[in-house]
């Protein structure tokens, strides 16, 4: 074992045990992440216990991995972070993996390849989104770690172009690649774009055939059993929700009107100028910081100076990925989450031009100073904490106090609703209880927002029985019962 592998090694235990923490800490502490983090759970809540396997809206993927850890006994929750994890670690060996492949070039010594991919590593291992994403309860590193598992056997099969190898074992490799790409697009729909960066990487037009015989093998089961429980595939509700269409329109001409629309050359430049804007103004702020920008730069310098062409093909994945999901969903910082590991190699290259400097005490320093900046802004919950904790103590006041029968539960986020166990509804009208705290109404700068409710609605509100009361860190709850004529 070389000394770049022992040193990763020792780095990537120390990085899992930190992450590990992080994630405790956020489970016992903080609470879900997002909306999309309730669905998820309850999905695989779902499918755990009431043999209800898909949704209308999200994949399934990522739920069917935590169910496993229920059967376990482990909670829910706990279960998605677990998930998380998991993959995350993954994920990160897999880029060290990768590169040390890629990056192969004969005649040159190996010092270079295996110092990118430690610095590489590095780089992802303190990106703040990514970690985020390794402790969330959120399905990106699962969906990435597929992806990259299928990537780097496609660049083996590249690799493999010109030796003496049997077209039995490209075909198996084929397979699996297609195998693995399926199940990372039943865990995020735009995972489908495996397809286009096999063949980018393989030039091989002969093996889609097996890939996608792999594809539909994992990816098939899916489709059967939402085509069962009448939902949509997630790839078509998400195309046309995220452009301004309903699941609700019952006609399947106005969804195949909506799609055309999406997919029109006019439609396509549309879309793509747009995302460029959003990824310019708010995703790349998003995902990468001022620090890591700055060795993306000085590695994007060195590639161009000195003309590493195994580079491109990382620089090729990221083009594909735009070129595919900008017409197709709204640009959003977690959307890159998947190509960070090609966005690291240009970090990694970033970080040996500094590595490689001759004043010793200021590299060093550097260096030290860029992955405590980075630690520090990973090891800050993503959203701060502004007593979230608040909608755990409520759910388990509504459980205690309602049972944990699926309760119908009104609030402007499902929060309260997922640790009550209860099932969440934006209409008041249709809730037995009503859940309202004062975060709901507050932006980001501590500053009510303005509401405006119509005159039947201020009755309801005026007219609803409160509960309870609950205080947590100077944040205040309240539990209603609303009037029984609004349900």
């Amino acid at each position: 074992m070389t000394k770049y592998k022992k040193i990763f090694l020792f780095l990537f235990t120390i990085w899992s045990l930190y992450v590990v923490a992080l994630l405790i800490r956020q489970n016992e502490i903080y609470g879900i992440e997002t909306t999309d983090s309730y669905f998820y759970l309850k999905i695989a809540e779902n499918s755990a216990f009431k043999n209800k396997f898909t949704h209308p809206v999200y994949s399934p993927g990522y739920s069917y991995f935590i169910s496993a850890l229920i059967y376990l006994g482990i909670e829910t929750e706990l279960a998605g972070r677990i998930i998380s994890f998991i993959f995350g670690a993954g994920t990160v060996i897999l880029t060290f993996i990768f590169l040390n492949i890629l990056l192969v070039v004969p005649n040159e010594k190996n010092h270079e390849r295996e110092s990118v991919a430690l610095f590489s590593f590095m780089f992802l291992a303190t990106n703040p989104k990514f970690v985020w994403a390794c402790y969330s309860t959120l399905p990106y590193t699962t969906s990435t770690f597929f992806m990259w598992l299928s990537i780097t056997l496609s660049l083996i099969l590249m690799k493999n172009r010109g030796k003496n190898i049997s077209s039995k074992k490209d075909f198996l490799i084929s397979i699996t690649c297609g195998f693995l790409g399926g199940i990372s697009y039943v865990v995020r729909p735009e995972m489908l774009i495996i397809i286009f960066i096999f063949l980018a990487i393989t030039k091989k037009p002969k093996l889609i055939f097996p890939f996608l015989i792999g594809y539909i093998i994992s990816s098939l089961p899916y489709h059967i059993i939402s085509y069962i429980e009448g939902n949509p595939p997630s790839f078509l509700s998400k195309l046309i929700l995220y452009k301004g269409g309903s699941l609700k329109e019952s006609s399947s001409i106005s969804h195949k009107d909506n799609i055309e629309k999406i997919l029109s050359l006019q439609g396509y430049i549309k879309n793509f100028i747009f995302n460029f804007h959003l990824s310019h103004k708010y995703a790349i702020p998003g995902i990468i910081t001022a620090s890591e920008l700055i060795f993306i730069g000085m590695g994007i310098n060195k590639i161009l100076k000195e003309s590493k062409e195994s580079a491109k093909l990382s620089l090729l994945i990221i083009i594909i990925w735009c070129l595919f999901t900008f017409p197709i969903a709204i640009s959003a910082d977690y959307f890159y989450i998947p190509v960070l590991p090609s966005i690291s190699i240009f970090g990694g290259y970033g970080l040996l031009q500094l590595w490689d400097s001759k004043n010793k005490y200021a590299k060093l320093a550097i260096l030290a100073f860029f992955i405590a900046l980075n630690t520090a802004i990973f090891s800050q919950p993503l959203y701060k904490d502004e007593g979230r904790k608040i909608y755990k103590i409520a759910g388990k006041w509504i459980k205690e106090n309602f049972g944990s029968e699926n309760i119908l539960i009104f609030e402007p986020f499902p929060f309260a609703t997922f640790y009550a166990g209860g099932e969440w509804t934006t209409s008041p009208s249709k809730a037995k209880i009503w859940v309202i705290s004062s975060l709901d109404y507050l932006s980001s700068r501590g500053k009510p927002e303005l509401m405006i409710l119509d005159m039947t609605k201020i009755k309801e509100l005026s007219f609803a029985e409160p509960i309870t009361e609950i205080n947590y860190r100077g944040i205040r709850l309240r539990i209603f019962k609303p009037p029984e004529n609004t349900r």
